[in-house]
């Protein structure tokens, strides 16, 4: 290591720094999705001589860490318009892996067209209809009404039909989960409203016809 002051002065370390063997991607599992799609990165070294990563990005995008090893990083894109991106890891230690020859490509994002009912308590069916609502995945397995999960009745990948939780009276965001965690998010469109009560009941007795 050698350290030069601005007045020429020297001070040096001899054998004080080893370079160590690079970390490198070498697959992607799938090596295609949009948000939220479960991603393994595969590799060697890719903590980069560190004990874990810090920071993960997909074309530029921030992607979440679901779980890293020395081998296998798992992770979740964020939101990108379609098109190939480099996938970029950055070790605690600040080294950086990547290949720019092995990308990942985001897909057509998926989308929500419309959400009837839009508002509603437990018990309510609701009808979401849309594009690529399986966001490359088998099925739609689960769902979120204004961060509550509701019931998945039935599913394809342009309509899927949900039936609501029991909650207290919120507006949020409507989330599809597909079976590899590719999310479809349509932000603040489901409202709960005031769950409906009974208070009495005349006469509290009776027979058939009463």
């Amino acid at each position: 290591v050698r350290l030069e002051g601005v007045d020429g002065a020297l001070v040096i370390a001899p054998d004080a720094w080893t370079y160590a063997v690079p970390g490198r991607i070498t697959t992607l599992v799938p090596a295609s999705g949009q948000q939220g799609t479960l991603v393994t990165i595969v590799g060697e070294r890719l903590l980069g001589n560190g004990s874990g990563i810090a920071t993960v990005t997909i074309g530029g995008v921030p992607a979440t860490v679901q779980a890293a090893t020395d081998a296998r990083v798992v992770v979740r894109p964020g939101p990108s318009v379609a098109g190939n991106a480099t996938v970029v890891l950055r070790a605690d230690t600040g080294a950086v892996v990547t290949d720019t020859d092995v990308v990942f490509t985001y897909l057509e994002a998926s989308v929500i067209a419309s959400v009837e009912p839009s508002s509603g308590q437990v018990g309510t069916l609701i009808t979401i209809t849309g594009e690529r609502l399986r966001g490359d995945g088998d099925n739609v397995s689960t769902a979120e009404l204004a961060g509550v999960e509701a019931t998945v009745v039935s599913e394809n990948d342009t309509h899927v039909v949900l039936q609501a939780s029991d909650a207290t009276a919120r507006t949020g965001d409507v989330v599809l989960q597909a079976s590899n965690g590719a999310l479809t998010i349509l932000a603040g469109n489901w409202t709960f409203l005031e769950p409906s009560a009974i208070n009495a009941t005349i006469p509290a007795s009776g027979q058939e016809g009463t």
